[in-house]
């Protein structure tokens, strides 16, 4: 991963220092045990239960943090695993990450997934009855890799969830493996980009509209796997869910990830003039290849 790095090192350089310094405190190289303490962890703050199995940094892996989740989701008001740090403002966050089986590629239990989230926060949180929660209060977006309906097979999917109503789309991946994953926030625009190596440019892979997120939010890393066992035996109830962990689960899944970065995205002054009144960046008026050109840093 040696020229990640060094391209990870050239891009906080091109990115600027007066825009970069603020986040780039939070990218993270994963080489050192203690890297995980900084992170928060989202059952902490909300009060439910840890479906995370197993996490270590620089342990099962060298220089990765590593992962397996318990059986869980992300989906309506169904939480999961999210470890995350709060931004104020516009960010990119990008990490390089690669999802396998425990003993194979793929996992072979559907809808296991891995990847970047940003989430409004619940001020009403941590939830202490069932009489503090209400449902349908979960807002987030994601872009993620792993699998989807088809066991074994990998995928790219975001979820846009507005009020705890999902919208999902899936894209299948050619092989199983490493892949970049970037999000980005810019005013009330969220931007999702891939890159599938390293050598390989950044693809804008879709956009969102969402303003109801809020200036402050959550953004970090997240995994998922074995909705089968969800849906099969555990829906829906979402508070037991929630506060419990699902016993005769069948997850199958490892994470391995290599870094996370964050920096601030600038602006050109062409871009501040091509958004007028009515155009945010997610407006399908501006292209994805001038959207690389107004903000360069989305493509580095």
């Amino acid at each position: 991963m040696r020229s990640v790095r060094i391209g990870l090192t050239l891009l906080l350089a091109l990115v600027g220092e007066v825009t970069a310094q603020d986040l780039s405190r939070l990218s993270t190289q994963f080489n050192e045990a203690a890297d995980l303490d900084a992170w928060t962890w989202h059952h902490d703050t909300d009060g439910w239960s840890n479906k995370m199995r197993r996490v270590d940094v620089n342990t099962t892996r060298p220089g990765m943090l590593y992962m397996v989740p318990r059986t869980s989701v992300w989906y309506y008001d169904y939480t999961a695993p999210f470890m995350y740090h709060e931004i104020t403002g516009d960010f990119v966050v990008t990490t390089r990450i690669r999802v396998s089986g425990l003993e194979g590629p793929m996992p072979s239990s559907i809808f296991s997934l891995a990847g970047l989230m940003v989430r409004r926060p619940r001020e009403e949180a941590p939830f202490e009855s069932e009489d503090s929660w209400q449902a349908d209060r979960e807002d987030y977006v994601f872009l993620v890799t792993g699998t989807t309906m088809r066991p074994g097979e990998p995928y790219i999917e975001t979820k846009s969830s507005i009020r705890s109503q999902p919208l999902v789309k899936h894209w299948p991946l050619d092989s199983a493996g490493w892949v970049d994953l970037r999000l980005a926030r810019v005013g009330s625009s969220i931007i999702a980009l891939v890159r599938l190596t390293p050598n390989s440019g950044w693809v804008v892979h879709e956009r969102w509209y969402r303003p109801d997120l809020g200036r402050h939010v959550q953004v970090g890393i997240m995994a998922y796997s074995d909705f089968r066992t969800i849906q099969s035996s555990h829906w829906y109830h979402p508070w037991e869910y929630n506060t419990s962990l699902i016993e005769d689960g069948h997850e199958d899944m490892q994470v391995e990830v290599d870094y996370v970065t964050f920096f601030r995205p600038a602006v050109t002054e062409e871009g501040e003039q091509a958004v007028g009144p009515g155009i945010t960046w997610d407006n399908s008026r501006i292209s994805d290849r001038d959207l690389l050109r107004f903000i360069p840093a989305l493509g580095l």
